[in-house]
């Protein structure tokens, strides 16, 4: 027999042999044999849940049952109203079959859902306004959202923070069974120019034309100039979630030509070591940094929205006494 011959009686044999001896991966065994049903509660009669009036039933006597966010449960946690998922095996041809479940999600719609800025926070009521609804958190209120150290809690529900609460109408007000952060309050800055009023402890009061402007002193304001009662300054502050103002820097103004103190708005272009470039209504304005400039947060990146105090000197160069990102 020709030798080519040989080589495909062998390949004819052998292969009959590699498929009854190989690992049992299939693609048969490998298909998933069922479906999946999604619907509304309508009734449940001992192990089996009835969906859409009763026109779909599913058998949950071996199904896993999850509740709510994980908690594993049991048929007497599946209430009529409640959101179903269910996977389930392929029934027999039968219009009266009954499908078998392996596991089921069940989730309790809120009353209410409701998504935009906080308007205002009442911590010791543990309560806050949202789309002028007031909103009460209790001991069974979860808290969830964007990440930070020690978890989110109800500390972190300030004035402008966007939020996605889910409520229940509980003794006549709304209790938050869900409060979902979805992005922290970014810094409100105010500038002012004034006269030094008075000088405490943990804060100023600076007159600016016919208003007092009150502004909270702390561990990280910085004071140039040694300023005193009586002198003008110019300060820049951010507006906290209690609408308190507080001081970012407060430098003493000096009205002679140099050094001159000056305030730009814009967007940052670039970011060095000893340098920042900001560009203001088109135009580039070069800053010098050092460890005296004030920067908040430290983490403002290019293209980010800024407010720049600076010194300005003779030959036009500019020092950055404080910048601090803008809301946007």
């Amino acid at each position: 027999m020709p030798r080519k011959w040989i080589a495909l009686a062998f390949i004819l044999i052998a292969c009959p042999l590699f498929a009854r001896t190989r690992p049992s991966s299939s693609p048969a065994e490998l298909r998933v044999d069922g479906g999946t049903v999604t619907g509304t509660v309508t009734s449940v009669h001992d192990n089996q849940i009835r969906i859409a009036g009763g026109a779909v039933k599913i058998d949950a006597t071996q199904a896993k049952i999850i509740v709510g966010r994980g908690r594993e449960g049991t048929i007497a946690d599946v209430k009529p109203g409640m959101q179903l998922f269910a996977a389930v095996r392929t029934p027999n041809p039968n219009p009266d079959a009954i499908v078998q479940a392996t596991t089921i999600t069940v989730t309790d719609p809120a009353d209410v859902t409701l998504s935009g800025q906080v308007q205002m926070v009442d911590a010791p009521n543990r309560s806050f306004m949202l789309l002028s609804a007031v909103i009460r958190v209790d001991d069974n209120t979860s808290f969830g959202g964007y990440k930070r150290e020690g978890g989110t809690s109800f500390a972190d529900i300030q004035t402008n923070v966007f939020v996605h609460v889910q409520a229940d109408h509980a003794g006549g007000r709304l209790v938050a069974r869900e409060v979902l952060i979805v992005a922290p309050a970014p810094p409100r800055v105010g500038h002012a120019r004034g006269t030094v009023q008075s000088i405490g402890a943990d804060q100023w009061t600076i007159q600016t034309g016919k208003e007092t402007l009150t502004v909270v002193i702390n561990a990280q304001t910085r004071i140039a100039g040694s300023p005193k009662v009586g002198d003008t300054v110019e300060v820049l502050y951010n507006i906290d979630s209690s609408n308190r103002n507080v001081a970012v820097s407060i430098i003493k103004f000096d009205p002679t030509p140099a050094p001159m103190v000056r305030h730009f708005q814009g967007r940052v272009k670039t970011i060095g070591a000893t340098e920042w470039v900001v560009t203001v209504n088109g135009t580039d304005h070069r800053f010098l940094v050092n460890d005296g400039t004030k920067i908040t947060p430290s983490n403002i990146a290019v293209n980010d929205p800024v407010d720049v105090l600076a010194l300005v000197r003779d030959d036009g160069t500019m020092t950055a006494v404080a910048i601090v990102r803008l809301r946007l």
